[in-house]
Order: structure tokens, then C-alpha cells, then sequence
């Protein structure tokens, strides 16, 4: 069977985009507890998500997955204390787990950002 172009593409197109970067954030230590989860296709550039509701000011851990080595991207990402990606207090620029108590930053996540390159292609 032969497929036309437009319809290669559109069957592409269908196909879910494998994930570069992914964190999730709990309200409790340890992943505990409810949370909630993100994650991006890596674009190279800067992406700010301006809140993390429902858990703003209630996060105590966070997972977080940097790379995607199929897609050969990295994605740093920087937490902010107030909403909009203000007051910038850490940043990891690879896969982490921490507990917030551990760093002075228990229950004061409003927003993060991602910063996303390829690592080979941008050293």
C-alpha cells in the first residue's frame, strides 16, 4: 500500500510526541500525598508556567526528569517563590528528587520555568 504525502503527514501529525522533560510536585515529603504533574516536548528556548495550582505554597517534594536522550534534549528547571516566575531560588538541570524541608523551600513553590537545548548540538 502507498500513502500520498498529505496523508503520511497527517498520520504523523496523530502520533503523541515522545516527552523531553516531566516533573511532578507533591504536598507532602517523600511523594506523598496529592500532586500534580507536568511535562513538554523540550522545545530549545524558555517556557514559563506562571502557577502550580491547586498545591501553590503547599509543595514539600518534587521528581523531576531532565532528559529525553532519543530527542537528545535537556531541560533545566528554576522554581520560583511568587507566581508569574518571580524571585527565581533553585535550579537543577538534571533528573532530581528533593525534599523541600532539606533546602529551606518547604511549601513555597508559586511557579517554575523550563530552559530547554540539546546538549550536544549547543555544547
Amino acid at each position: 500500500m502507498k500513502f500520498s504525502l498529505p496523508i503520511a503527514a497527517a498520520v504523523i501529525a496523530l502520533v503523541p510526541v515522545t516527552e523531553a522533560w516531566r516533573v511532578y510536585f507533591y504536598q507532602l515529603q517523600n511523594e506523598e500525598g496529592p500532586f500534580i504533574t507536568d511535562g513538554g516536548p523540550g522545545n530549545p528556548g524558555h517556557r514559563c508556567f506562571s502557577n502550580v495550582d491547586p498545591l501553590n505554597q503547599k509543595i514539600s517534594s518534587m521528581r523531576y526528569y531532565s532528559d529525553n536522550d532519543q530527542l537528545n534534549t535537556r531541560c533545566c528547571l528554576t522554581l520560583y517563590d511568587s507566581p508569574g516566575c518571580e524571585n527565581s531560588r533553585f535550579s537543577f538541570c538534571r533528573n532530581q528528587f528533593v525534599n523541600f524541608n532539606e533546602v529551606g523551600f518547604d511549601n513555597d513553590v508559586s511557579s517554575y520555568s523550563t530552559d530547554c537545548y540539546h546538549p550536544v548540538l549547543d555544547a
